[in-house]
């Protein structure tokens, strides 16, 4: 452990992300969908912040525990910016694939084709 109460191997940074996660998932839950509106992307958000912390641990290793919270905080606005504005460019498009050829009058169920 460092002397500000972090662990140093690969396994206690697992455990330490997993007990942030509980700590702080619901307050980041609800902040999220503060942002969104949306619950699904508000997960998202959520599970990116957890991502980016496991992908990248010594810098949130150096945070003090009593601040741990703005430090997440200040990455869900960058997540959530970032979730929001994707959300933003693919809004326009649409969900399915229409290229403008309607065959489907052309289609012949082989069933009532054999009476």
């Amino acid at each position: 452990m460092k002397g500000n109460g972090h662990p140093t191997n690969n396994q206690n940074i697992s455990e330490y992300v997993a007990l942030l996660y509980q700590k702080y998932s619901h307050k980041l839950y609800c902040n999220a969908f503060h942002y969104t509106s949306n619950p699904s992307i508000a997960e998202d958000g959520v599970q990116q912040i957890f991502e980016k912390i496991l992908l990248h641990p010594d810098t949130a290793l150096h945070v003090p525990e009593h601040e741990i919270i703005y430090y997440l905080f200040a990455i869900q606005r960058n997540v959530m910016y970032t979730l929001t504005m994707d959300e933003y460019k693919n809004s326009h498009y649409p969900l399915d694939y229409d290229d403008g050829n309607d065959i489907s009058r052309n289609l012949i169920d082989p069933a009532m084709s054999l009476s």
